[in-house]
């Protein structure tokens, strides 16, 4: 398995319709985010994006190992998703991968949360 996806915050919507832009999606990728399980970790993203996901939060909880194209997987989504106004966060980054990050300056470009709960205030203070 690549990931497991999940509604972490729905919001009512106003008819039978789906309301994307009050509703984020929590994305937990297993194990690595390398060369082999990037492509097909945005090939998923891709396609919620391209079907009204503007709202992520990826759980790097389960993350062990993270090389250039698993960062630049993220970064690739977040200018992705903020061309539809939407954002990515990052939540459950262990110390280890947190330095690699740090070393990119991924701070700089993404949002990274202690937990679920901050993340979730995030996109509620988002206009």
């Amino acid at each position: 398995m690549i990931a497991s996806f999940s509604i972490i915050h729905l919001e009512k919507p106003v008819d039978e319709r789906m309301n994307y832009g009050g509703t984020i999606f929590l994305i937990r990728p297993q194990s690595k985010l390398n060369v082999e399980y990037s492509r097909d970790l945005w090939t998923c993203i891709k396609t919620m994006i391209d079907g009204g996901t503007v709202k992520l939060v990826v759980d790097m909880g389960d993350i062990s190992f993270i090389d250039s194209s698993g960062i630049g997987t993220l970064i690739v989504t977040a200018k992705k998703v903020r061309q539809k106004s939407g954002d990515i966060a990052v939540i459950g980054v262990s110390q280890d991968i947190l330095s690699i990050l740090d070393m990119v300056s991924f701070r700089k470009f993404i949002s990274i949360f202690e937990s679920e709960e901050e993340a979730i205030q995030f996109f509620r203070n988002m206009p």
